[in-house]
């Protein structure tokens, strides 16, 4: 997880691609960003379970519920992640 313009960003490989979604958990606030990726798609949130899916962000679950996706580039190996200002 790594603070971006004031926001926890969790950063992943999903498959072949790096994805940038919010850090904190929706439910709690758990270190979403933490997480562990299953499938090459799903982040499991480590305090309670809640799966995310990383190319939309919706709830596995309940897609009703979801992450704030973040454009990601990268550029000579370098992960650059772009968030909205808060």
């Amino acid at each position: 997880m790594v603070l971006v313009e004031g926001r926890w960003v969790g950063v992943f490989r999903a498959g072949s691609d790096v994805v940038a979604i919010q850090g904190e958990c929706p439910h709690l606030g758990g270190p979403l960003g933490e997480g562990f990726v299953r499938d090459g798609r799903i982040v499991v949130c480590p305090w309670h379970e809640l799966k995310f899916d990383l190319h939309t962000g919706r709830g596995v679950v309940n897609p009703a519920v979801s992450v704030e996706r973040y454009p990601v580039r990268v550029v000579d190996g370098e992960v650059l992640v772009t968030v909205p200002s808060a």
